[in-house]
């Protein structure tokens, strides 16, 4: 599908990305046993993905899934294609503070690479690169590099599954 000026649509350049993500319900689940850091620590976190308004954005919302079952709304990220940079453009919006707003291209077949600039409450700045492999159908693996502005060191790596059954998390 072209718009009217001759390029693909908005829809189809995100579609290019963000179909692994939105397909099936479009609802993936990361597991947080190794990093929980004590009680009140989520269990695991639930990402829901959706077209958003006229399908020219791609609506990313994380929950944390706690112990007892109840859910906390943790990140609202909106992607959106950036003709001028050819990419996707992300912001991500976390609910304790920090906010991202970032760039994500297609690295390869099955591969995306983003990279994010962030601001904390604290008012520094924080760079991350996340690379992503998509080439399992029901797991994307994620793998973070973190800059303090001057080193980069090695940030998470996570496995998130997609969530295929009747019943979803937090409700959703």
């Amino acid at each position: 599908m072209l718009s009217g000026d001759g390029e693909p649509s908005t829809e189809s350049l995100l579609s290019s990305v963000f179909a692994y993500f939105l397909k099936d319900g479009g609802v993936w689940r990361q597991d947080n046993a190794g990093y929980q850091a004590g009680s009140g620590s989520p269990v695991a976190y639930i990402k829901r993905y959706q077209w958003g308004p006229g399908r020219t954005v791609v609506l990313d919302d994380t929950f944390a899934l706690m112990e007892d079952g109840s859910c906390t709304h943790w990140t609202h990220n909106v992607f959106n294609w950036d003709r001028r940079e050819r990419a996707i453009r992300g912001q991500i919006f976390h609910f304790a503070g920090p906010w991202f707003s970032g760039l994500i291209t297609r690295s390869g077949e099955h591969e995306t690479a983003a990279d994010f600039v962030g601001i904390l409450p604290d008012g520094s700045e924080v760079r991350m690169r996340d690379s992503q492999d998509l080439s399992n159908p029901r797991v994307a693996v994620v793998t973070a590099l973190v800059s303090d502005g001057e080193n980069w060191r090695q940030g998470d790596s996570a496995s998130w599954v997609q969530v295929t059954s009747e019943v979803k998390p937090c409700g959703l």
